[in-house]
């Protein structure tokens, strides 16, 4: 994070007429130098939570707070008009302005007054640089009335700005497939909302939604403008942070179609690139696909793939088994001597129609044979094929 310190103007005693804040998480900033004047509320009353110390009541609150300049000792004196009943509690030091509301304890008791006084003293003792403390003043009376505060001694001074914080610098590597995301959740810390995003040529982004599909790479700057507090004349710092993005491309993955198989054809290795990746589905072990009677149909193989951006892409395809036919010739024959027989055999499963190839090369669905051993291969309409074999023996009995 780098901050571009612009020129503080001086400071002038001036009298502004405040606002003010009845809880703690809406508390107004306060700057030395500057006279506050608000008009106390009535019949109202301060948060539950915070130790309140010393104060037996907390009727009409008015919290501000404090961010610590040039170290050292204040005094910050608080008067009301007419003459009425005020108090008031001072917690800190705090170094982090986003949790000292959740802890008003009283270890961070720095200062506290319940008396009857309408001129109260609020004494912050070797504030230190950076630190922050919040006061409560408190209107006991319950009467309209103007309190009047601004400091009246020591030696430190308060921050007269609402510092901007952009966040802190960060790198951060994004995939093309990755949804878009609001450039301010990539930086570390805890930046402010409301700054404006600049690209590598310092011109304003139109937006603060980055696409990771547009493939845009670069480091972009976020720029938070300080505020004045309410009463205060500075020109106040800006902060920037700068969020380098690398959008990496998906990897490309190349799956070559497998053609449908039979279930006893042999195991094949897929061949998917880039190599490296993994497979899913039925029938694997590793890249090696076993086509069996226990897949058949069809399965769906998966390849997922992660390059080393960490960039992921993921390839599916249907691998068919198909069941293959099943021939049965009948059981071995024995015929009458110098006689022929019709062998038909029974073909099941697979696909039809069927194609016929006996071992005498012919191809109709029966074949007549006088005797010998007797082949036949079906193929189905898949190419998926069986066979099966009969011997017809010719009964050479004397009669």
């Amino acid at each position: 994070m780098k901050r571009k310190l612009l020129i503080i103007i001086t400071l002038f005693s001036s009298i502004f007429m405040y606002s003010q804040s009845s809880d703690c998480s809406t508390a107004e900033g306060f700057c030395t130098g500057t006279n506050y004047t608000f008009p106390a509320s009535t019949n109202t009353t301060a948060p539950v939570g915070p130790d309140y110390g010393c104060l037996g009541s907390q009727p009409n609150p008015a919290f501000y707070f404090l961010q610590i300049d040039q170290p050292g000792d204040l005094t910050i004196t608080m008067q009301s008009t007419p003459l009425v009943d005020i108090d008031f509690i001072c917690w800190g030091p705090f170094t982090d302005p986003s949790t000292m509301c959740d802890s008003l304890t009283g270890a961070y008791i720095e200062d506290c007054s319940y008396s009857t006084a309408a001129v109260e003293d609020c004494d912050i003792i070797n504030a230190v640089t950076g630190q922050f403390y919040i006061l409560l003043i408190t209107n006991y009376s319950n009467q309209n009335c103007n309190i009047d505060f601004s400091q009246t001694g020591g030696n430190g001074t308060t921050n007269c700005c609402i510092e901007g914080d952009a966040g802190l610098d960060n790198i951060v590597n994004f995939c093309e497939s990755d949804p878009g995301f609001i450039l301010e959740s990539q930086l570390n810390g805890t930046p402010s909302i409301g700054g404006v995003w600049y690209d590598n040529s310092w011109t304003t982004l139109p937006s603060n939604n980055f696409d990771p599909s547009l493939l845009v790479n670069g480091t972009f700057s976020y720029i938070v403008q300080g505020t004045p507090v309410p009463g205060a004349t500075v020109t106040c710092p800006d902060d920037t942070s700068y969020l380098t993005i690398n959008s990496n491309p998906n990897p490309v993955i190349v799956f070559p179609a497998v053609n449908d198989l039979c279930s006893d054809n042999p195991s094949i290795n897929l061949s998917a690139i880039p190599i490296g990746g993994a497979y899913s589905g039925n029938g694997l072990s590793g890249n090696t696909f076993t086509p069996s009677t226990s897949i058949i149909g069809n399965n769906i193989i998966t390849y997922d793939f992660t390059d080393a951006n960490g960039c992921n892409d993921a390839e599916s395809q249907t691998i068919k088994v198909n069941e293959l036919p099943i021939v049965n010739l009948g059981n071995d024959l024995t015929i009458p001597c110098r006689a022929s027989t019709i062998i038909n055999p029974t073909v099941t499963n697979g696909s039809t129609p069927y194609s016929y190839l006996w071992n005498d090369g012919s191809s109709s669905s029966t074949l007549n044979v006088e005797e010998g051993t007797i082949t036949l291969i079906v193929t189905d309409d898949n190419g998926c094929l069986s066979n099966d074999q009969i011997i017809v023996n010719q009964d050479i009995t004397p009669i």
